[in-house]
């Protein structure tokens, strides 16, 4: 790619350095000529820090430096904290938010690269993200939201061959115009655990084009840090998360439906997890509905 543009690429750590390093170790493997990599560790109590230092002090050829929070901010905090780092240095083009428990294809960053350039009114591009353990399946090739309903939902199958428009775009990757922070904010870190990226696509989305190009792949083992996409603790956030969503977002009969329709569906999923003995599962659920803050015991835990 001719003249390519600077591109910071963000990986978030917590507690999870040999994911950190193998996607590490991908990255630098790309095709793209014009990259700097921020590592933040997010507050590790692992020998995270140590590993990657020790990593990035060996191998002195990786265009990275580590920054670290000093305690765990969450996936937004952690994020915004790198961010502000890059949005500093006065040759950044685009920020790339990518999840530490990936893995890229080689050519994913020239793709979206390409995709952003082609298009001047997308503000954020994703790509098409398969299991790690699964290739030939995906995880997330498109998404929309539904204010109705107060969620969103994530295509499994690409809308088109090529670059397309999307309504949603998981945070797990992003390639962002530094000015999408000005006008939209940065990732909203009351959610501490996921669903900021809900918020940060509507309001996106306002101002700028969403796009995915399915040509772009990693590859995601979905929330390895906390346990997998099903675990208590993702299932309580996803269910406190959605009932803030709702609550910071939506309005009028929008805001009554989509509260209506969030409550009773949580409310059969709970004693569906009892009956099949997922007795923290159900009550994960429960305080999540209920808006129980249990942040402050997860935050020196848990990372997603």
């Amino acid at each position: 790619m001719i003249n390519s543009p600077k591109v910071y690429i963000l990986i978030l750590n917590w507690n999870g350095w040999k994911d950190t390093l193998e996607c590490l170790e991908s990255v630098i493997r790309t095709d793209y000529p014009i990259c700097s990599i921020v590592i933040v560790d997010n507050g590790s109590t692992d020998e995270s820090v140590e590993r990657i230092e020790e990593c990035l002090k060996v191998n002195a050829e990786i265009k990275a430096i580590l920054l670290k929070t000093g305690c765990n901010t969450g996936f937004a905090g952690g994020n915004n904290f790198g961010i502000r780092y890059i949005l500093e240095q006065k040759d950044c083009d685009y920020v790339l938010l990518l999840n530490n428990d990936t893995v890229v294809e080689k050519d994913f960053l020239f793709r979206m690269a390409e995709t952003a350039g082609a298009n001047p009114d997308a503000g954020i591009v994703g790509g098409r993200i398969a299991y790690y353990s699964s290739r030939g399946e995906n995880w997330y090739a498109g998404g929309r939201i539904s204010l109705w309903r107060g969620c969103v939902y994530v295509d499994k199958k690409p809308a088109s061959s090529e670059p397309f428009v999307t309504e949603f775009i998981t945070g797990c990757l992003m390639l962002i115009k530094p000015e999408v922070f000005h006008k939209a904010g940065f990732l909203e870190e009351e959610y501490f655990l996921g669903v900021e990226d809900w918020e940060f696509c509507l309001k996106a989305g306002r101002e700028y084009k969403l796009m995915v190009d399915p040509r772009a792949v990693i590859y995601h083992k979905v929330s390895a840090a906390t346990g997998g996409e099903n675990s208590p603790l993702t299932i309580y956030y996803t269910a406190r998360n959605r009932m803030m969503f709702i609550n910071r977002n939506l309005r009028g009969l929008q805001r009554v439906s989509a509260f209506t329709y969030t409550i009773i569906t949580r409310l059969i999923k709970i004693p569906l997890y009892f009956m099949r003995f997922k007795f923290r599962h159900g009550w994960a659920m429960f305080k999540g509905l209920a808006g129980i803050n249990v942040k402050k015991q997860h935050s020196r835990t848990y990372m997603l």
